[in-house]
């Protein structure tokens, strides 16, 4: 019995002593200064309601450059590419992209609106964009980067016939080779290609072609009375 109670005490003794030297561990390691968070595409945030009349395009899933899909800032060195210490989009870049893209609609595209997925309503088109390049680009090492967005923009009609097709490339050079400028640049960059592309949506969707219900046909029975009748009459003598 007493060895029992023995065993016990040295097994709750190790187990507190490990407890105190795990927690030593955790509060001797460094503490990781936060990443700041930051936004692109919304100068061209409005309050504007939406009109109600606009005609509704279809948006395909948009295709974006693997390196630039998280919340890495990119930036292009040559053939070398990294993402900015310290500091991160605050949500994947993918997802702002696409809420920036409806905020273009909003403000620069009244007769246009983007169908959400399961949003009633015709639509008029479908597009597609491909998003080719994301990126700071640092042509000179020692200078500011230049922030490069080209997005390939392709408009079809329901039947899935082309209607159009066109690229927007645009370049911002950052003020600054610092955090703030960069992103700076890229929200400048956004609003610019995105605006642009949907003025482009506006002018080149037509008016969704109205479902004009099928003729009535002629009852069969009608048909047959009428013809009936007609023989009768042409076989009278006079």
């Amino acid at each position: 019995m007493i060895q029992r109670s023995r065993r016990r005490l040295a097994a709750t003794m190790l187990t507190l002593t490990l407890a105190g030297a795990l927690g030593g561990c955790v509060s001797l390691l460094p503490k990781a200064k936060p990443a700041l968070l930051y936004s692109f595409g919304f100068a061209q945030a409005t309050d504007a309601p939406m009109n109600t009349m606009a005609r509704g395009v279809t948006l395909a899933p948009v295709e974006f450059p693997r390196e630039a899909m998280g919340d890495g800032i990119l930036t292009v060195e040559g053939q070398q590419t990294s993402y900015v210490a310290g500091a991160r989009w605050a949500a994947p870049a993918t997802v702002m992209f696409r809420q920036a893209l409806d905020r273009a609609f909003d403000s620069a595209a009244p007769g246009a609106h983007l169908l959400n997925r399961g949003e009633p309503g015709p639509s008029a088109a479908t597009l597609v964009v491909d998003v080719t390049r994301f990126e700071a680009d640092y042509t000179d090492p020692k200078a500011a980067p230049t922030v490069r967005i080209t997005l390939r923009a392709r408009l079809a009609a329901p039947d899935g016939s082309p209607l159009d097709a066109t690229v927007f490339d645009v370049s911002k050079p950052a003020g600054e080779n610092r955090v703030g400028a960069i992103v700076a640049a890229y929200d400048a960059a956004t609003t610019e290609a995105l605006s642009g592309l949907a003025r482009w949506v506006d002018q080149k969707t037509p008016a969704p072609v109205p479902i004009r219900p099928a003729p009535r046909s002629t009852s069969p029975s009608a048909s047959t009375k009428s013809t009936t009748t007609t023989s009768t009459t042409t076989t009278r003598q006079p």
